[in-house]
Protein backbone atom coordinates (compact mmCIF):
# COMPACT_ATOMS: atom_id res chain seq x y z
CA UNK A 1 0.00 0.00 0.00
CA UNK A 2 2.59 2.47 0.68
CA UNK A 3 4.49 1.83 -2.65
CA UNK A 4 0.57 3.00 -4.63
CA UNK A 5 0.68 5.62 -2.03
CA UNK A 6 4.42 7.20 -3.24
CA UNK A 7 3.02 6.50 -7.01
CA UNK A 8 0.10 8.14 -6.78
CA UNK A 9 2.10 10.86 -5.33
CA UNK A 10 4.66 10.70 -7.73
CA UNK A 11 1.54 10.74 -10.52
CA UNK A 12 0.13 14.05 -8.98
CA UNK A 13 3.22 15.81 -8.79
CA UNK A 14 4.42 14.96 -12.60
CA UNK A 15 1.28 16.22 -13.21
CA UNK A 16 1.44 19.46 -11.62
CA UNK A 17 5.05 19.96 -12.83
CA UNK A 18 3.65 19.28 -16.33
CA UNK A 19 0.39 21.86 -15.81
CA UNK A 20 3.09 24.36 -14.20
CA UNK A 21 5.43 24.22 -17.20
CA UNK A 22 2.53 24.49 -20.35
CA UNK A 23 1.39 27.79 -18.38
CA UNK A 24 4.80 29.24 -18.06
CA UNK A 25 5.21 28.66 -21.69
CA UNK A 26 1.79 29.48 -22.44
CA UNK A 27 2.54 32.49 -20.45
CA UNK A 28 6.07 33.28 -22.17
CA UNK A 29 4.84 32.72 -25.53
CA UNK A 30 1.78 35.80 -25.09
CA UNK A 31 4.36 37.89 -23.37
CA UNK A 32 7.32 37.18 -26.22
CA UNK A 33 5.96 40.54 -28.05
CA UNK A 34 3.85 43.62 -28.33
CA UNK A 35 2.68 46.39 -30.24
CA UNK A 36 0.81 49.41 -29.56
CA UNK A 37 -1.69 52.24 -30.56
CA UNK A 38 -2.58 56.09 -29.77
CA UNK A 39 -6.16 56.83 -29.12
CA UNK A 40 -6.83 60.20 -30.05
CA UNK A 41 -9.41 62.20 -28.13
CA UNK A 42 -10.92 65.43 -29.00
CA UNK A 43 -13.90 67.90 -27.70
CA UNK A 44 -15.14 71.08 -28.93
CA UNK A 45 -16.73 73.71 -26.53
CA UNK A 46 -19.44 75.79 -28.41
CA UNK A 47 -19.95 79.57 -27.54
CA UNK A 48 -23.36 79.31 -25.43
CA UNK A 49 -25.37 81.59 -23.38
CA UNK A 50 -28.25 81.65 -21.20
CA UNK A 51 -30.19 84.76 -20.26
CA UNK A 52 -33.16 85.50 -17.40
CA UNK A 53 -34.41 89.21 -16.26
CA UNK A 54 -36.08 90.46 -13.42
CA UNK A 55 -39.02 93.19 -14.10
CA UNK A 56 -38.14 96.49 -13.52
CA UNK A 57 -41.33 97.79 -11.17
CA UNK A 58 -41.78 101.18 -11.03
CA UNK A 59 -44.45 101.50 -8.30
CA UNK A 60 -47.02 104.07 -8.37
CA UNK A 61 -46.87 107.17 -10.20
CA UNK A 62 -47.81 110.60 -8.88
CA UNK A 63 -48.92 112.81 -11.82
CA UNK A 64 -49.11 115.95 -9.87
CA UNK A 65 -45.66 116.35 -8.62
CA UNK A 66 -44.12 116.10 -12.13
CA UNK A 67 -41.22 114.23 -11.34
CA UNK A 68 -40.15 111.42 -13.11
CA UNK A 69 -39.99 107.93 -11.35
CA UNK A 70 -37.20 105.86 -10.98
CA UNK A 71 -37.08 101.75 -11.30
CA UNK A 72 -34.50 99.14 -11.76
CA UNK A 73 -34.37 95.36 -13.06
CA UNK A 74 -32.19 92.98 -13.88
CA UNK A 75 -30.50 90.74 -17.11
CA UNK A 76 -28.71 87.81 -15.44
CA UNK A 77 -26.44 86.22 -18.60
CA UNK A 78 -24.19 83.16 -18.42
CA UNK A 79 -21.73 82.93 -21.25
CA UNK A 80 -19.22 80.38 -21.92
CA UNK A 81 -15.51 80.87 -20.95
CA UNK A 82 -14.56 83.07 -24.05
CA UNK A 83 -17.29 84.02 -26.10
CA UNK A 84 -18.25 87.48 -26.97
CA UNK A 85 -21.67 88.27 -26.07
CA UNK A 86 -23.70 91.70 -25.91
CA UNK A 87 -27.50 92.12 -24.61
CA UNK A 88 -29.92 94.31 -26.63
CA UNK A 89 -33.62 95.42 -26.01
CA UNK A 90 -36.14 96.13 -28.30
CA UNK A 91 -38.43 98.90 -28.65
CA UNK A 92 -41.26 96.84 -26.06
CA UNK A 93 -44.74 96.01 -26.92
CA UNK A 94 -46.23 99.39 -27.15
CA UNK A 95 -43.50 101.58 -28.89
CA UNK A 96 -44.42 105.09 -29.81
CA UNK A 97 -44.52 106.43 -33.14
CA UNK A 98 -40.75 107.83 -33.76
CA UNK A 99 -39.43 105.29 -31.91
CA UNK A 100 -36.62 102.51 -33.35
CA UNK A 101 -34.39 99.85 -32.80
CA UNK A 102 -31.22 101.94 -31.78
CA UNK A 103 -33.84 104.73 -29.96
CA UNK A 104 -36.31 103.17 -28.83
CA UNK A 105 -39.37 105.31 -27.13
CA UNK A 106 -41.29 103.27 -25.24
CA UNK A 107 -44.74 103.50 -23.49
CA UNK A 108 -46.83 101.23 -21.29
CA UNK A 109 -50.03 100.95 -22.04
CA UNK A 110 -53.40 101.32 -19.63
CA UNK A 111 -54.38 97.47 -18.26
CA UNK A 112 -57.83 98.09 -18.90
CA UNK A 113 -57.26 97.78 -22.77
CA UNK A 114 -58.07 101.64 -23.66
CA UNK A 115 -55.73 103.57 -25.85
CA UNK A 116 -53.70 104.96 -23.00
CA UNK A 117 -50.19 105.16 -22.79
CA UNK A 118 -47.66 106.40 -19.79
CA UNK A 119 -43.90 107.05 -21.04
CA UNK A 120 -40.88 105.55 -19.91
CA UNK A 121 -37.52 104.34 -20.79
CA UNK A 122 -34.66 101.75 -20.04
CA UNK A 123 -30.99 103.14 -19.41
CA UNK A 124 -27.63 101.08 -19.32
CA UNK A 125 -26.54 103.90 -16.38
CA UNK A 126 -28.05 104.63 -13.06
CA UNK A 127 -27.64 108.22 -14.45
CA UNK A 128 -30.51 107.45 -16.48
CA UNK A 129 -28.92 109.13 -19.37
CA UNK A 130 -27.84 106.33 -21.78
CA UNK A 131 -31.44 104.86 -23.58
CA UNK A 132 -30.61 100.99 -23.48
CA UNK A 133 -31.78 99.77 -27.30
CA UNK A 134 -30.02 97.50 -30.00
CA UNK A 135 -26.74 98.86 -29.08
CA UNK A 136 -25.34 95.80 -26.85
CA UNK A 137 -24.34 95.98 -23.48
CA UNK A 138 -21.42 93.90 -23.27
CA UNK A 139 -22.12 90.81 -21.01
CA UNK A 140 -19.12 88.95 -19.35
CA UNK A 141 -18.55 85.43 -20.39
CA UNK A 142 -16.17 83.55 -17.86
CA UNK A 143 -19.06 80.43 -17.37
CA UNK A 144 -20.58 81.98 -14.72
CA UNK A 145 -23.79 83.93 -14.33
CA UNK A 146 -23.62 87.81 -13.98
CA UNK A 147 -26.64 90.26 -13.35
CA UNK A 148 -26.42 93.36 -16.00
CA UNK A 149 -28.17 96.73 -13.89
CA UNK A 150 -31.46 97.79 -15.91
CA UNK A 151 -32.14 101.44 -14.82
CA UNK A 152 -35.97 102.79 -15.67
CA UNK A 153 -37.63 106.30 -15.23
CA UNK A 154 -41.02 107.08 -16.35
CA UNK A 155 -40.99 110.63 -17.60
CA UNK A 156 -42.49 113.08 -14.86
CA UNK A 157 -44.37 115.31 -17.55
CA UNK A 158 -47.83 112.99 -17.53
CA UNK A 159 -49.93 115.01 -15.87
CA UNK A 160 -52.71 113.62 -18.03
CA UNK A 161 -52.44 110.11 -16.91
CA UNK A 162 -55.40 108.12 -16.39
CA UNK A 163 -55.67 106.82 -12.81
CA UNK A 164 -55.02 102.71 -13.32
CA UNK A 165 -52.05 100.24 -14.00
CA UNK A 166 -50.18 99.97 -16.97
CA UNK A 167 -47.33 97.53 -18.13
CA UNK A 168 -45.44 96.73 -20.81
CA UNK A 169 -42.99 93.79 -22.34
CA UNK A 170 -39.77 94.24 -23.80
CA UNK A 171 -37.51 91.78 -24.86
CA UNK A 172 -33.96 91.06 -23.39
CA UNK A 173 -31.90 89.20 -26.64
CA UNK A 174 -28.28 87.92 -25.75
CA UNK A 175 -25.89 87.81 -28.89
CA UNK A 176 -23.14 85.80 -28.74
Amino acid sequence: MNVTFHRNNMLAASIAAVLLVGATVSAESRAAGSANADITVSASVADNCTITSTPVVFGTFDTLTGDPLNGAGTVTVACTNGASAAVSLDEGQNKAGGSSASSPLRQMLFNNGADHFLSYNLYTTSARNIVWGSTGVAATADGTAHDIDVFGKVDGSQQSAIKGDYSDTVNALVSF
